[in-house]
């Protein structure tokens, strides 16, 4: 059973900043070595080029260790946190099977489909 509690974060310990800047070294280095290879990253990125190495619950960690309250995040990490227990282990789980097929079918590939046309069907009517 998961603990109910396992993103609970103490407000008053973020942000945690070990670094005189933010961004930090370690973040600019990284950020300036991604940049050389990538265009196009979001303004966010460009006003606070921040390297993330770990998020945890409502919390994100860069490469030099500061600690933020993670007010950007989208798609699954907005109801379920970064890394919850029961997300990782599935992907572990996951990942210890099948990693890809490319075209090929596979059962969860053919589940996946057909639980979408079901919901295309719904929504059609």
């Amino acid at each position: 059973m998961t603990d109910t509690n396992w993103a609970h974060v103490d407000a008053g310990s973020v942000p945690r900043l070990v670094t005189d800047t933010v961004p930090g070294p370690k973040s600019r280095q990284f950020n300036e070595r991604g940049m050389s290879y990538m265009v196009g990253y979001s303004s966010q990125v460009r006003l606070c080029p921040v390297v993330f190495e770990k998020g945890h619950g409502v919390t994100l960690t860069d490469v030099d260790g500061n600690t933020y309250i993670d007010f950007s995040s989208g798609i699954y990490v907005t109801t379920l946190g970064h890394c919850h227990p029961k997300i990782s282990e599935a992907v572990a789980r996951a990942a210890k099977t099948l990693m890809n097929c490319h075209d090929f079918n596979t059962p969860v590939k053919v589940e996946l489909l057909e639980k979408m046309e079901l919901i295309q069907s719904w929504t059609a009517v």
